[in-house]
């Protein structure tokens, strides 16, 4: 096995973080997505390969934990590595680490696929190309993949956003970029908080905020710009201070599901930056919303 190795470095600015004071999420996967696109520069399967062959690497899934906070000044830095390769498949893990600590924060299992930019679907990996990831191949020692409950269709799911996609959202193989997709579900999440009484008024007068620690992200469907998209979101778990979101990412023109976000989150004292019960009232909306395994 491998070390893992550096694919990105930088910090973190103000405009960088959310309404809870830490680095968004979109964020994290807006530099996930420079790193990656590091690695296979490194490897030689970045701009010159998808030049020559008409092919690069689309993200399907991908598995983030996440813990402990970036806040404004802090420095990261990513390290990455192969976890495994399949026929079409790279599985790809990344660790976001503190340049100051050395402390993990975060860490991301990914699996994407090798894509052809003409046809716009899978296709085998190249010998040499699947050697040469094989030979970044490192050790995960991060958390195992998990598979969570994710309800069928829309049934008892709520309208939390709608937007169409801009040609500034869209990465180097031509679809919406997966950070962009978070930058939705994260609205989207802002929308569903506050239908339960998760406020911007309540967290200002309470001090609280939303910090999220699990997220799994599904993408099924290209997006690409001028796309109609609308998000959906539900409620799979409330606890006394954890809680459950779950999104689907809709092609309003042809009516297909896009992509999907499972997102796990913490009812968040800002000034103890502490886990904290939830009020009855809210965890009482939150019961009427709930959707759950049968």
């Amino acid at each position: 096995m491998n070390d893992w190795f550096e694919i990105y470095r930088g910090g973190v600015m103000p405009w960088d973080c959310d309404t809870t004071e830490h680095l968004t999420m979109a964020s994290y996967y807006e530099r996930s997505g420079d790193a990656y696109l590091a690695f296979l520069d490194s490897i030689d399967m970045g701009e010159g390969y998808r030049r020559e062959h008409r092919c690069g690497m689309a993200a399907v899934e991908d598995q983030a934990r996440f813990t402990q906070e970036l806040r404004s000044g802090d420095v990261m830095h990513i390290v990455g590595g192969i976890l495994g390769v399949d026929d079409k498949v790279v599985h790809f893990g990344q660790q976001v680490i503190n340049s100051a600590t050395g402390e993990v924060t975060a860490a991301f299992q990914q699996r994407t696929v090798h894509f052809d930019l003409d046809r716009r679907k899978a296709v085998s990996i190249p010998a040499a190309q699947k050697e040469a990831l094989l030979a970044q191949r490192v050790e995960w020692d991060g958390p195992p993949r998990t598979v969570r409950f994710m309800p069928d269709g829309l049934a008892g799911f709520v309208a939390t956003a709608r937007d169409t996609v801009k040609p500034w959202e869209i990465d180097v193989i031509g679809h919406l970029s997966a950070h962009f997709y978070v930058v939705r579900f994260s609205m989207a999440s802002m929308q569903a908080l506050a239908s339960i009484g998760f406020t911007s008024d309540y967290a200002r007068n309470h001090k609280r905020g939303a910090s999220t620690f699990e997220m799994d992200l599904r993408f099924y469907r290209e997006l690409n710009v001028g796309d109609a998209v609308s998000v959906h979101s539900a409620i799979t778990d409330i606890g006394d201070t954890s809680f459950r979101l779950v999104h689907k990412l809709v092609n309003e023109r042809s009516g297909e599901i896009a992509a999907s976000m499972s997102q796990y989150g913490v009812h968040l004292d800002m000034q103890t930056r502490r886990p904290t019960p939830f009020p009855d009232d809210i965890k009482a909306k939150a019961a009427d919303m709930l959707i759950v395994d049968q």
